[in-house]
């Protein structure tokens, strides 16, 4: 069934409904879409896989993005070389990673609730290192 779910991504990107494609893919985790998308296509012409690319990044989860962009890093160096896309490609590389350190800290200072009440699941200890990971995370100085 997601096999057939990427078969659609392909057609899709192929028929130049990337915006299309990229709601599919963000509904599917990235590894798998990344493993299973028609690289024939993308060597035949690249240009839509990139615009593929950047609307697939914009749709998904921003937990998921470093992978698609990690993807596009790497594609835009083998495949999509001639677009000169490695440039973009780093850029939102840091971008989204930027984006996904905040959302991972955000959700890491969440996780002290589970330390109040007669039932608490974290130790006051154990609640500390989430919140120590969360503000070491914050204190990233990414480029």
């Amino acid at each position: 069934m997601a096999r057939d779910a990427v078969a659609a991504i392909n057609a899709l990107v192929s028929d130049g409904d990337v915006q299309e494609a990229a709601v599919h893919a963000a509904r599917l985790r990235p590894r798998f879409v990344a493993e299973h998308l028609d690289y024939h296509a993308l060597s035949d012409d690249a240009q839509p896989w990139l615009d593929f690319a950047r609307a697939w990044v914009e749709a998904a989860d921003p937990l998921d993005r470093p992978e698609i962009a990690a993807w596009l890093v790497d594609t835009s160096v083998s495949e999509m070389s001639y677009l000169h896309a490695q440039g973009e490609a780093a850029a939102l590389m840091a971008r989204v990673t930027r984006e996904a350190t905040t959302r991972l800290a955000a959700l890491l200072d969440r996780i002290t609730v589970l330390s109040r009440g007669p039932d608490a699941g974290l130790s006051t200890a154990q609640a500390q290192q989430y919140t120590t990971a969360a503000a070491a995370l914050r204190s990233l100085t990414l480029p």
